[in-house]
C-alpha cells in the first residue's frame, strides 16, 4: 500500500481512538464506563470494519467505472465494424490481425486493456481517508462534538437545518447538553489490602475555584496538591490524607510538575507539555517522596494496580479522582442524525 494511503489511514485511526477516548479506558464512571465496555467493538470498527467499508465503497466505485468503460467499448466496437467490416471484431471481442494497426482498432484495444486492469488509484483511496479525517476533525475538540469555527469568504462550511420559518435561531452547540461534573466535588477514599488491610487513603479537597452556574470555565482548572503539607498520616485512624486544591496552575507549578514527570525518563520520552495524566504521575512521585518515613504505606501505594505493571495503585486512584470531577462534556441528543446531515453537506459542498 503506498505511503500516502497508509499515512492517511493511520491518521484517521488515531483521530478515532482519540475521539473514543481510548486514553481514559481505566475510568469507570459515566460515558467512560460505556466506552470502556465497548472498547473491543470500537477497536474492531477502527481496525477492520472501517477499512472494510472503505474497500466496499472503492469496489462500488470501481464497478461503476468499469461499467462506463464497457459501454464505451461496445460503442467503439460498433464503429469498427461499421467502418472496417463485421469481421474486424468477432463476437468474442477478438480483433482480426489485419486491422490491429489501424487507429480506430488501437483505441478499441486500449479500452480493453483499461477494463482488464481497472483499479482504483492509490490517490483516490488516500483522498477518501483524508476527507474522513478532515470531516471528523471539524467536529472534535477535547472529547466534545462541537462545530469548530471555519472562516470562508465563499461557500458556508456547515449545514443548518431550515424549514422556511420566518425567524430561526441557531447556535453552535444546538441540540447539545453540557454535563458539568466539576461542580460535584466529593471526597474520595479507597482501602488498602494485604499486609496493610484496615488502612485507607483519603483524597480531600481543601479549595475549589470553580465558575458559577452551568457555564464552562474560560481558564483551565486542575487538581493540584496543596502547597503546604499536602500529605498527612493519622496513625490513630490508620488513614492517609492527601489534600488537593482545584484551580488554575501557575507557570511555576506547571514547570515543577513537568520537571518531576520528566526527571526519571530518558530524553526521548520526556514531554514539553503537561496534561492530566502526566500531572497525576508527577503528583504520585511527590506523594511517595513525602511518605519516605512510612515505607509500608508507600510500598503498598507503589504496587501495580490489579497486575498492571505500568500503573501503580496510587496512580490509578489519582486518575480516577481527578477525572471524575473534571470530565465535563457535551452530549448531543441525536449525534448520528447530526453527523449524517453534516456529512451529506460536506461531501456535496467540499468534496464532490
Amino acid at each position: 500500500m503506498p505511503a500516502d494511503r497508509n499515512q492517511n489511514r493511520r491518521k484517521l485511526q488515531e483521530l478515532l481512538r482519540e475521539l473514543f477516548q481510548f486514553d481514559t479506558a481505566d475510568l469507570d464512571f459515566g460515558i467512560y464506563k460505556i466506552l470502556h465496555h465497548r472498547k473491543q467493538e470500537i477497536e474492531r470498527f477502527i481496525e477492520a470494519d472501517l477499512l472494510a467499508a472503505v474497500n466496499a465503497a472503492l469496489q462500488s466505485y470501481q464497478a461503476g467505472e468499469q461499467t462506463g468503460l464497457e459501454q464505451q467499448l461496445t460503442q467503439e466496437a460498433e464503429k469498427v465494424r461499421t467502418n472496417l467490416g463485421a469481421n474486424a471484431i468477432d463476437d468474442k471481442g477478438i480483433v482480426h490481425p489485419l486491422f490491429a494497426v489501424t487507429p480506430m482498432v488501437q483505441l478499441y484495444l486500449e479500452l480493453q486493456e483499461k477494463i482488464a486492469s481497472t483499479e482504483v488509484a492509490a490517490e483516490t483511496e488516500a483522498a477518501i481517508y483524508n476527507d474522513l479525517y478532515t470531516f471528523f476533525s471539524r467536529y472534535y475538540d477535547n472529547g466534545d462534538f462541537l462545530s469548530k469555527r471555519r472562516y470562508s469568504s465563499r461557500d458556508p462550511k456547515y449545514f443548518v437545518p431550515y424549514n422556511g420559518e420566518e425567524v430561526m435561531l441557531h447556535w453552535a452547540n444546538r441540540d447539545q447538553y453540557y454535563v458539568k461534573s466539576g461542580e460535584h466535588f466529593i471526597d474520595y477514599r479507597f482501602k488498602l489490602e494485604g499486609a496493610n488491610q484496615g488502612q485507607q487513603v483519603h483524597f480531600q479537597l481543601d479549595r475549589a475555584d470553580v465558575p458559577q452556574d452551568n457555564v464552562k470555565a474560560a481558564t483551565d482548572r486542575e487538581f493540584v496538591l496543596r502547597s503546604e503539607n499536602p500529605v498527612l498520616w493519622d496513625g490513630g485512624s490508620n488513614e492517609l490524607t492527601v489534600v488537593f486544591e482545584y484551580r488554575p496552575l501557575t507557570d511555576a507549578e506547571t514547570a515543577n510538575y513537568l520537571d518531576t514527570y520528566n526527571r526519571p525518563l530518558p530524553k526521548s520520552k520526556q514531554r514539553k507539555t503537561l496534561d492530566r495524566a502526566a500531572r497525576c504521575v508527577a503528583m504520585e512521585q511527590v506523594i511517595l517522596t513525602a511518605l519516605s518515613d512510612n515505607l509500608p504505606i508507600r510500598d503498598a501505594l507503589a504496587l501495580p494496580h490489579k497486575g498492571e505493571a505500568e500503573k501503580s495503585l496510587l496512580n490509578y486512584h489519582l486518575n480516577q479522582y481527578t477525572a471524575r470531577n473534571t470530565s465535563d462534556y457535551f452530549v448531543h441528543k441525536d449525534l448520528g442524525g447530526f453527523l449524517r446531515g453534516q456529512l451529506d453537506f460536506y461531501l456535496k459542498n467540499e468534496v464532490l
